[in-house]
């Protein structure tokens, strides 16, 4: 098992794996946690990589198969508060909240708050417009001083996309022409 942390995220400690050496994806492959950029992760929270197969005789991984489903993946700008645990074969989009002390399986989308044990999706942080426009821009992808000359602390997500595509422009300008040299 290996976790993957993209640029300006943070992983508070303790965490833990939930994960046995034995454990591998179908592929034989170890599982990962991915994890996107400017990502925050609250302390004790769990990645749990291994399930047991109840149907056999015995459960324990010394006598029987243990398994991963598949890979944790966690998006970008999401923010995980304290006590979440996260079962293998999770999806958790871009600029999702997950309450502290959730159980989360499955997929959550973009923007999504979720909270409880199971994770329920109790709202959306944006309007589904501004949802799609907030992913289709990958503002995670610009440095942080960028970032903040652009005005990401704002409430107002109309202001910050402005601001955004007329930064972009010149640049997909310029793109454009080293295409065409």
């Amino acid at each position: 098992m290996s976790i993957e942390i993209g640029k300006y995220s943070y992983l508070n400690e303790p965490y833990s794996s939930g994960w046995y050496n034995n454990a591998c994806l179908i592929t034989g492959e170890k599982p990962v946690v991915k994890i996107g950029r400017y990502t925050s992760i609250g302390k004790n929270c769990q990645f749990i990589l291994t399930q047991h197969n109840y149907k056999k005789i015995s459960t324990c991984p010394d006598l029987g198969d243990i398994f991963c489903r598949d890979n944790i993946v966690i998006g970008n700008d999401v923010w995980l508060g304290m006590n979440v645990t996260i079962l293998d074969n999770t999806t958790i989009g871009d600029g999702a909240v997950i309450g502290a002390g959730s159980v989360v399986s499955g997929a959550i989308p973009p923007y999504a708050i979720a909270v409880g044990n199971p994770a329920k999706i109790i709202k959306y942080r944006f309007s589904p417009d501004e949802i799609e426009k907030l992913c289709e821009s990958k503002w995670w992808e610009l440095e942080k001083g960028t970032l903040q000359s652009l005005g990401i602390n704002t409430t107002n997500v109309a202001e910050f996309l402005e601001r955004l595509q007329d930064y972009k422009l010149p640049l997909k300008k310029e793109e454009w022409r080293a295409s065409t040299l």
